[in-house]
């Protein structure tokens, strides 16, 4: 009975120590565009993303600026253009509030676009993000 538990043993710890696990979550190759010339006007206080459900994807306002659609098909030209509104909103901002972010959604709000937007937010220099709760 122990040569067979040192055996049970032995065999536990070979496939535990081979195993593969799964790979982090895919990488969505999106060419993010560059920053623009910074106006002369700083705003301070940090940038406001909001995001609501639409259909298969989401509607994005940045800024109170004009809501950008984000569908399922078109993800990329989307996700790039939400880029480009928010290099401009941040541009406005003074410097201690330029990576200050505030995402707000509700419950109905699909998680995947939520995270879509994080991601592309956080690769063009946002490191303050806040999530902020908001009544449907």
């Amino acid at each position: 009975m122990t040569a067979m538990i040192d055996v049970i043993f032995l065999l536990l710890t070979f496939f535990v120590l081979t195993a593969k696990f799964k790979s982090d979550e895919s990488y969505l190759d999106i060419q993010m565009p560059v920053p623009s010339v910074q106006s002369s006007a700083a705003v301070s206080g940090a940038v406001a993303v909001k995001i609501k459900p639409a259909g298969n994807g989401c509607r994005i306002q940045i800024d109170d600026g004009s809501e950008l659609l984000i569908e399922m098909p078109q993800l990329e030209e989307g996700l790039q253009a939400a880029g480009q509104a928010y290099l401009e909103a941040r541009g406005r901002r003074s410097p201690e509030f330029a990576s200050q972010v505030e995402i707000f959604c509700d419950e109905l709000t699909q998680w995947d676009a939520v995270v879509k937007v994080y991601d592309v937010l956080y690769r063009m220099g946002a490191r303050q993000i806040t999530f902020v709760h908001t009544a449907q």
